[in-house]
């Protein structure tokens, strides 16, 4: 796990398009991906079970229509 300076678990924004085009966006300190399986424990301390054949794309980068993200520094 990434700690930032402060002690505090680096947050990543993970966003999830599913099939049916509703875009979601989730706060995880942990992401793990496989053939079939999108893992991630997020910020609330709860763990994130998504089958990949139920969504079109996920990623871990900004992308262009999203606002700024703020930085903890």
């Amino acid at each position: 796990m990434d700690v930032h300076q402060k002690g505090e678990p680096m947050i990543n924004k993970v966003t999830v398009r599913w099939w049916d085009g509703y875009l979601e966006t989730f706060e995880a300190t942990e992401v793990r991906f496989g053939c079939d399986l999108l893992w991630m424990r997020l910020a609330n301390g709860k763990n994130r079970h998504i089958p990949l054949r139920m969504v079109r794309w996920f990623g871990m980068s900004e992308e262009s229509h999203e606002p700024e993200r703020r930085t903890n520094d």
